[in-house]
């Protein structure tokens, strides 16, 4: 199973598991972005989803597959407040980030891939809770980085 490492905007990171078995040409399609090294993600935090944070790279030059809430991408799609935290979903060219309940009845367009790592799971609901914080009562762009985790 491979690792991803997600850095935030204060140097904190965690590392999370890719579900290669359980959703293998998800997985290939994130290898492919990070293929050539760190991704830069500009991230918000959605209003009225819960803990729930968008993580979008640079646009693609070509089109690519993308899931909708509709029409998701992949083996297994699950409904926003089913979500777990942790649980981190690829919709075709974007990350969404699952770090505390949410309450949305409708589908992300794209299955959990990567589920962050238990030890990381209070660097990262903290880490997440500081883009709210970053986005709302600051005002700054938050960004994570993503990149293959190389032991």
């Amino acid at each position: 199973m491979g690792k991803l490492r997600f850095t935030f905007a204060d140097g904190s990171y965690v590392i999370g598991s890719v579900l290669e078995k359980e959703e293998p040409e998800c997985s290939a399609k994130i290898y492919e972005l990070v293929a050539n090294g760190p991704v830069r993600l500009a991230c918000y935090n959605t209003v009225s989803t819960g803990g729930f944070i968008a993580g979008f790279p640079r646009p693609p030059k070509e089109p690519v597959l993308a899931g909708t809430q509709v029409d998701g991408i992949g083996n297994h799609n699950k409904i926003i407040y089913d979500l777990i935290p942790g649980e981190i979903c690829w919709t075709g060219w974007n990350f969404w980030f699952s770090y505390l309940p949410n309450t949305e009845p409708v589908g992300i367009g794209g299955p959990v891939t990567v589920i962050i790592d238990p030890e990381y799971m209070d660097t990262y609901i903290a880490a997440c809770n500081k883009i709210w914080e970053n986005q709302y009562s600051e005002h700054v762009l938050p960004v994570i980085v993503v990149e293959k985790e190389v032991k």
